[in-house]
C-alpha cells in the first residue's frame, strides 16, 4: 500500500472536495456499496471531481443518469435562473454531456434579453450561437414592424 510520512505515525490528508460528494465518489468506486441517489446540484461537483480524478466511469454515469432521468432535469430546470442555466450549459460543453447542454438551452431560449446580458456570459460557443441568432430575430422583426 501507500505510505503517507513517517511510518506508524498516521497523517491527515486534506481535499478540498465536501464530505458528500466524496461519499458518492467512494460509493460509486467500491463495487460492493450501491450507488446513492443521484441529485441534480450534485452534478457539478461530481463532474469536476471525475475530471480531477480521471474516473471517466463517473461522467459516463452521470451522462447516463441523464438521459435516463429526462424529466427530473427538465422539472429543476424549470426552476433554474437564467445565469444558472448559463452556468449549465458551459459545464455540459466543458463535460460532454450533449443532453445536459440541450436542457440549458431550453431554459435560455426563453429567457428575456435582459436577463441574458445581465447573467456571466458562458464561454459555450453553443451560447454565442444562440445570442447572434436571437440578435438576428430582433433585427427582423424590428425590420418588418417598421414595414408594417
Amino acid at each position: 500500500m501507500f505510505a503517507l510520512g513517517v511510518a506508524g505515525a498516521p497523517q491527515e490528508l486534506t481535499v478540498p472536495e465536501d464530505s458528500a460528494t466524496l461519499d458518492f465518489f467512494l460509493r460509486f468506486v467500491d463495487p460492493k456499496k450501491k450507488n446513492p441517489a443521484l441529485e441534480f446540484d450534485d452534478l457539478p461537483k461530481l463532474l469536476e471531481l471525475a475530471r480531477k480524478y480521471q474516473l471517466d466511469d463517473v461522467t459516463e454515469w452521470v451522462k447516463q443518469w441523464i438521459s435516463e432521468n429526462p424529466a427530473t432535469i427538465m422539472e429543476k430546470m424549470d426552476f433554474v435562473s437564467t445565469s444558472r442555466a448559463a452556468e449549465i450549459l458551459d459545464l455540459g460543453t466543458v463535460y460532454d454531456v450533449p443532453n445536459l447542454s440541450r436542457y440549458a438551452l431550453r431554459v435560455l431560449i426563453k429567457a428575456s434579453m435582459t436577463a441574458l446580458a445581465t447573467s456571466s456570459a458562458p464561454t459555450s460557443p453553443l451560447y454565442a450561437h444562440l445570442m447572434k441568432l436571437r440578435a438576428e430575430r430582433i433585427e427582423l422583426l424590428q425590420k418588418e414592424s417598421k414595414n408594417s
